[in-house]
């Protein structure tokens, strides 16, 4: 076997891992992208609205809160989220929580579109898919 045919099968190779892992990558966004959507959709069908205090902001172009709430259990929690429209320290600020896990709360005002999210995750997760595909071909040919 020649130098430039050992060449050509280490690039083959290269290529084929190439694709092997753009699919993996591919697998893995469409996997988050999708654990998000169902998340925050079961947040908004099940979650609970209540008032809540913010305590401390901090940050500047991703800023956060520290933000204390009453569960209607009773149940007091100082949580952090930087899921929020508009927040000022010492004001009162509408919050939604998951009554299965109250630490999990962000902002009522802060309200993510559901197709959004999916179409970002999705081409993402495709376009992944579609190098990975033409990488692994490239690697056949």
């Amino acid at each position: 076997m020649g130098e430039q045919e050992k060449r050509r099968g280490l690039l083959g190779r290269g290529w084929t891992l190439t694709g092997a892992v753009c699919l993996l990558f591919s697998l893995v966004i469409a996997a988050i992208g999708g654990f998000q959507v169902v998340d925050e959709y079961w947040l908004r069908q099940r979650g609970e609205v209540v008032t809540g205090t913010v305590l401390d902001e901090w940050g500047s172009r991703d800023s956060s809160i520290e933000v204390r709430y009453v569960t209607r259990t009773g149940e007091t929690y100082v949580e952090t989220t930087s899921n929020y429209v508009d927040a000022e320290v010492g004001k009162s600020i509408q919050i939604i929580y998951d009554p299965g896990k109250p630490q999990r709360m962000h902002g009522a005002d802060w309200a993510p579109d559901p197709w959004s999210t999916a179409a970002l995750y999705g081409l993402t997760s495709l376009a992944f898919l579609a190098f990975g595909v033409a990488k692994l071909r490239d690697s056949q040919s």
